[in-house]
């Protein structure tokens, strides 16, 4: 699995709010944490068992929150992605903060956190998936505070869809083991 993460916090770059809504509201943040079974009202959720299962257990560990997620699939293969030797690909990607609010205003750590990460990743078996994780600046508008927030993209690659799913799901898994390793230490 190849895996890689890179910081995004200049302007222009997209920011991570907590809580969101759509400006129609039909979509808005849900505080899993706290209410665990409201998995199910995220659409991406319902259809993608294998998200729910990882936003389960991410918000369940203890160390970080989720934040919004998307789930996609595609035949649009990128020249970096043509080592995967796949003609399709299955992505998500989960914005995450840390659960501790002093820990949410620490670009060191965030940083050390996805260095960590990254390394524990390059270590799993090699399998056609990627994961990127991402620094962005976040808005927390509750206590009304600015910190910051990883963006973990998931994409697993295969010759049809549901190949490139299994390998999306396993990847998922992977990032989530690693996520608890990594908070644990």
């Amino acid at each position: 699995m190849q895996a890689d993460y890179s910081v995004e916090m200049g302007v222009g770059d997209p920011t991570v709010e907590v809580p969101w809504s759509s400006p129609e509201r039909r979509l808005q943040y849900v505080d899993l944490r706290l209410e665990p079974r409201r998995v199910q009202e995220i659409e991406e959720a319902r259809d993608f068992p294998e998200l729910a299962d990882f936003l389960h257990r991410v918000n369940a560990a203890g160390s970080f929150q989720t934040v919004k997620c998307d789930v996609w699939s595609s035949t649009e293969i990128e020249p970096a992605e043509e080592i995967f030797g796949g003609t399709h690909k299955h992505g998500s990607y989960c914005d995450f903060v840390f659960c501790e609010p002093e820990l949410r205003q620490s670009f060191l750590e965030h940083e050390a956190f996805m260095r960590r990460l990254v390394e524990l990743l390059t270590k799993a078996p090699e399998i056609p998936a990627s994961v990127e994780l991402v620094l962005r600046r976040c808005i927390f508008h509750e206590p009304g505070m600015s910190g910051c927030a990883i963006t973990c993209f998931v994409t697993g690659f295969g010759g049809d869809d549901s190949q490139a799913r299994r390998q999306w799901a396993i990847a998922l898994t992977l990032i989530e083991n690693a996520l608890r390793q990594v908070a644990s230490s």
